[in-house]
C-alpha cells in the first residue's frame, strides 16, 4: 500500500480588507496575507485601506429581497429586523437605504443559534403587532431548518457591486 501526500494550492488569493478599526469589525486575515494576494478587495469602511501595492478593487453592497420569501408582504410594511451578524447596524442601514422601514431591531451575536420557539415567537409577535419579521440570508438558513415558512419572513441578501477596479477583478478571476 502506497500513501501519497497531496497538497492543494490556490491559483489565486483574494484578500478582503476593511478600513474599520479592530473594535468595529472582525478581521480574519493578518497583514502578511496582503503580500501573497492576487487581488485586494475593500469591502467596507470610511477610508481606503493600504493594499501593499497589490491589484485593488472596491465592492459596495446592495441589499436585495431574497426571491420566494415574504411573497405576500407589502414593500411598505414596517419591519421587525432580527440579525445574528457581525455588522448588525450596517445591515440595518443598508436595508433602510433600500427603502424598507425598520420599526424594531433585535440584534444577536454573529453566528447566533436560534431555537424553533424563539423564531416562531418573533413571527407570532410581529403578526400581533402588525409588523413583518425580516432577517438576513445568513440567518434564514438556520430559520428555514427550524421549519419557518418562507411566506412568514422577509429575507435580505447582500449583493456585491464592484465600484472600482472591475477590470482587475475580471482579469484576476478569468
Amino acid at each position: 500500500l502506497f500513501f501519497r501526500q497531496a497538497f492543494l494550492l490556490p491559483d489565486i488569493e483574494i484578500v478582503a480588507v476593511t478600513s474599520d478599526g479592530p473594535a468595529e469589525a472582525l478581521h480574519r486575515e493578518f497583514t502578511e496575507a496582503l503580500e501573497r494576494a492576487s487581488l485586494v478587495v475593500w469591502t467596507k469602511g470610511p477610508s481606503r485601506p493600504p493594499c501593499a501595492g497589490r491589484p485593488f478593487a472596491k465592492v459596495q453592497w446592495r441589499i436585495e429581497r431574497l426571491p420566494g420569501t415574504g411573497s405576500s408582504i407589502s414593500p411598505n410594511a414596517l419591519l421587525h429586523l432580527v440579525t445574528g451578524v457581525a455588522s448588525a447596524a450596517r445591515a440595518r442601514q443598508a436595508i433602510e437605504e433600500s427603502g424598507f422601514r425598520v420599526a424594531e431591531h433585535s440584534r444577536f451575536a454573529d453566528h447566533a443559534e436560534y431555537t424553533s420557539d424563539q423564531v416562531r415567537g418573533f413571527v407570532d409577535e410581529a403578526k400581533r403587532r402588525a409588523l413583518v419579521v425580516a432577517t438576513t440570508g445568513k440567518d434564514w438558513v438556520k430559520w428555514r431548518a427550524l421549519g419557518i415558512s418562507a411566506d412568514d419572513v422577509l429575507v435580505f441578501e447582500p449583493h456585491p457591486e464592484i465600484t472600482e477596479g472591475k477590470d482587475l477583478w475580471l482579469k484576476t478571476l478569468w
